[in-house]
């Protein structure tokens, strides 16, 4: 049986794969700690990509490498045991799960300066964080044909969908997930960090 991997996989698809099933993941109210590998994983991909196909729109280009090591240190302490193997990692599922959200908004934000189209994973988990983290992500400024009458239902949609439970919230992610697998030409909800965006709780 021939399958879509006999070709090879590429960079770019390997950090898709990683991204978007991440992202299946968190919809389905899964384990921090693979969310939390696999997400990294990919924004690790996409970063090194970006640097070698597009430097000028790397906005990483001058992060010290002190940092890069510091933001890696949990997921590499999570899926490696060669230098320290009797090591416990001390964070809270909750303080993982915002960690891993904040790897595939970034992700997301790296395929689109590679001039990438997301996935429809990507796409929903930026709906994602404006129901799930509203504290630390907020909407654009957008132009939406039809008026401000579409615009003032969205928002609407938005803060009525952030009152809701976790498990409802999930919901709510899968069936953002099944409408952009549908029409893969739904555009993406752009986000901005909100201006007192707050460290995730340890």
């Amino acid at each position: 049986m021939t399958t879509e991997n006999d070709a090879g996989i590429t960079k770019l698809m390997a950090a898709y794969k990683h991204v978007s099933c991440a992202i299946r993941l968190t919809f389905d109210g899964e384990d921090a700690v693979p969310i939390y590998t696999l997400a990294h994983a990919g924004f690790t991909v996409l970063k090194d990509l970006l640097k070698h196909r597009a430097p000028a729109r790397n906005p990483f280009a001058k992060v010290p490498k002190a940092v890069w090591d510091a933001l890696g240190e949990i997921p590499n302490a999570l899926k490696h045991a060669d230098r320290d193997p009797d090591a416990i990692v001390k964070y809270s599922s909750e303080y993982l799960s915002a960690c891993a959200d904040l790897s595939i908004n970034s992700c997301n934000n790296l395929a689109t300066r590679l001039g990438q189209e997301l996935t429809p994973e990507m796409k929903a988990h930026q709906y994602w964080l404006l129901i799930a983290r509203p504290a630390e992500y907020m909407l654009a400024p957008v132009s939406a044909e039809g008026g401000d009458a579409v615009l003032d239902t969205f928002h609407a949609n938005i803060r009525s969908h952030q009152l809701k439970s976790w498990e409802e919230k999930r919901d709510i992610a899968r069936y953002v997930l099944g409408r952009y697998r549908d029409d893969p030409q739904m555009v993406a909800v752009p986000l901005l960090p909100a201006p007192d965006r707050q460290a995730p709780p340890r």
